[in-house]
């Protein structure tokens, strides 16, 4: 049985998830909140090359890069940080490619490759 292949939107998204969380851990050694930071970021990081092939990874990196969109992101309107200052670029990039990458894990063609994966999977079973 042929496996379905991925799409390419799919690979660009679980390449921004990986990039995204790379720049919340690099957040938190900026700031010196290594332990708030860096561990989610980590688990991210490996969830969001595992959505490459399963569904609730996808789901699931969706809510761990909310934490992290939730937790850092009052970081550039707290006023403590200039605008320039390399914590405030990495969240605002890291935001960006949040939201990217998970537009790209719930797009059209991540969806059909996500639907043809649980086919596979089911016919594998029976």
């Amino acid at each position: 049985m042929t496996s379905t292949p991925r799409p390419r939107p799919l690979v660009g998204a679980v390449v921004a998830v990986a990039l995204a969380a790379l720049l919340y851990a690099m957040t938190a050694t900026s700031t010196g909140d290594t332990a708030a930071g860096s561990g989610l970021a980590v688990v991210a990081i490996g969830v969001g090359l595992a959505a490459a092939k399963h569904h609730w990874a996808r789901i699931t990196v969706t809510v761990l890069l909310g934490v992290q969109l939730l937790y850092w992101l009052p970081l550039p309107l707290s006023g403590e940080w200039e605008f320039t200052d390399n914590p405030v670029v990495y969240v605002l990039v890291a935001a960006l490619l949040s939201v990217a990458g998970v537009v790209l894990l719930f797009g059209p063609s991540s969806n059909a490759y996500f639907a043809a994966r649980r086919a596979e999977r089911a016919g594998r079973v029976r």
